[in-house]
Parts: structure tokens; C-alpha cells; sequence
């Protein structure tokens, strides 16, 4: 099984013509995502909002055959990441961060444990940055480097990384 750990969140797409389109999105749940229809055992470890847009993505996970048990689920409403859509067709990207769900993986939220099917963590983008995720997984990391296999995406968002170190 291979634990996907990291943000969940709405890329709230503005088109050129006005337009807001809502879709599901954070490289973490992408990568859950394509793993458990690929047919992979997969459990997502992130935090969920309570409000529309976290159900909507707990579901489309668990619809794609990921697992929810190693989640969280809480008032934070869901983290955003505003495209604005050029003419040119490319995106560029602002967050609404503060107070919402994606950065609130405590410790206390990892498990002391791992199953013992677990045989690799991936993790990656904004819980690399945010924090207090970005403490929490390494601690994660660091306590399960030795026994899994851990994979890091490591497409960080220079507008969030700004702490040096």
C-alpha cells in the first residue's frame, strides 16, 4: 500500500470570459487519486473540510478507491488555489491559505503507527511548505525512512515558500 500525504484543495478556475470553475485538485489528492485507479492500494493522509468542497473531495477520492481512514476531517474550510486563466491560456496561481484546511495536519493527526501493509509514503507541493503539515511530515519521514520506501514530489510554489531554510 502506498500512503499519499498532503493537501486536498479546490483550484478555483477563472477563465478569461469570467467564468469560476470549482475542480478538485492539490498534487498529494492527483496523485491518490491515479494511484487507486490504477488499481494500487492507496490511502490518502491529509486533512478534509467539513464543508461542501472537502466532502466533495473525500468523495471523488473514496469513489476512486482510496482509502479515508488515515484522514482527517475538520471545521477549516477547504484550502483554495485561484487559477487566473490568461488569454495565452496559462495559469497563474493565487492561494487562499489562513485558517483553511490543507496546512492543519498536526502531529497528533499521523498515526503512531503505519499499518504494517504500507510498503511506501509519498508526499509532496504544498505540505513541503505549509505549515504546521510541513513539520508533521517530516517528522513522519524521518521516523519511517528506514522501513518504507518514501517518494517526494517536490514542486514547491515560490509564492508560498518563504522561509529560506
Amino acid at each position: 500500500m502506498i500512503v499519499v500525504c498532503g493537501e486536498a484543495l479546490i483550484d478555483m478556475v477563472l477563465g478569461a470570459d469570467g467564468t469560476r470553475r470549482p475542480a478538485p485538485g492539490g498534487g498529494p489528492f492527483n496523485t491518490a487519486r491515479a494511484l487507486a485507479r490504477l488499481g494500487v492500494p492507496t490511502a490518502f493522509l491529509g486533512p478534509f473540510s467539513n464543508d461542501q468542497f472537502g466532502r466533495l473531495l473525500s468523495d471523488r477520492l473514496a469513489a476512486d478507491g482510496a482509502s479515508l481512514a488515515l484522514a482527517s476531517f475538520g471545521p477549516e474550510p477547504t484550502t483554495v488555489a485561484v487559477a487566473n486563466i490568461g488569454s495565452d491560456g496559462l495559469a497563474e496561481y493565487e492561494f487562499v491559505i489562513e485558517g483553511t484546511s490543507a496546512p492543519h495536519l498536526t502531529r497528533e493527526m499521523i498515526p503512531a503507527e503505519l499499518p504494517p501493509e504500507v510498503n511506501a509514503l509519498h508526499l509532496g507541493t504544498l505540505g513541503l511548505v505549509l505549515q504546521p503539515m510541513a513539520s508533521s511530515l517530516t517528522e513522519l519521514v524521518r521516523r519511517e525512512n528506514g522501513s518504507r520506501l518514501v517518494m517526494l514530489d517536490p514542486k514547491i510554489r515560490p509564492l508560498l515558500a518563504t522561509d529560506p531554510e
